[in-house]
């Protein structure tokens, strides 16, 4: 069974696909869900449409190389490299002057050891839900 973990101060993992429950492994770039809560092991999410108030918008997915599981500290600190470097290109904007933040899902030991190598990078806008895709937003 492959888990991930959301990492950056979110402490959950997800899943998600179409409007409802949905797939972490199958998540695509663009697809917008609501908050599952504080647990580990996520697999499922509630995906909406991003016209729809929702909580999280995924605007990269990248994977990590193959090899030994590099650790906890060292798989997140890949994956924040990899999501501040594709932020940009989806909202317009750098994050470090964006009003949006980032938070990722990564495979935990157990996943890695399985196969999962899957970062998800995610958006949000602290204290606030999103209305309407952020793609392009230069928010």
């Amino acid at each position: 069974m492959r888990t991930s973990l959301l990492l950056t101060g979110l402490a959950f993992p997800l899943l998600a696909c179409g409007p409802g429950e949905g797939d972490v492994f199958s998540l695509e770039v663009g697809r917008c869900l609501d908050d599952p809560g504080e647990r580990t092991g996520i697999e499922e999410v509630e995906v909406v449409a991003c016209d729809e108030p929702h909580d999280y918008e995924v605007f990269a997915l990248v994977d990590l190389p193959e090899g030994t599981y590099p650790g906890d500290s060292e798989v997140e600190d890949r994956a924040r490299d990899a999501c501040t470097a594709r932020f940009a290109a989806y909202v317009g904007v750098e994050e470090p002057t964006s009003a949006l933040a980032t938070a990722f899902l990564v495979p935990n030991e157990g996943g890695w050891e399985g196969g999962d190598r899957q970062v998800v990078c995610l958006l949000y806008e602290p204290d606030q839900r999103l209305e309407g895709s952020m793609r392009g937003a230069q928010r």
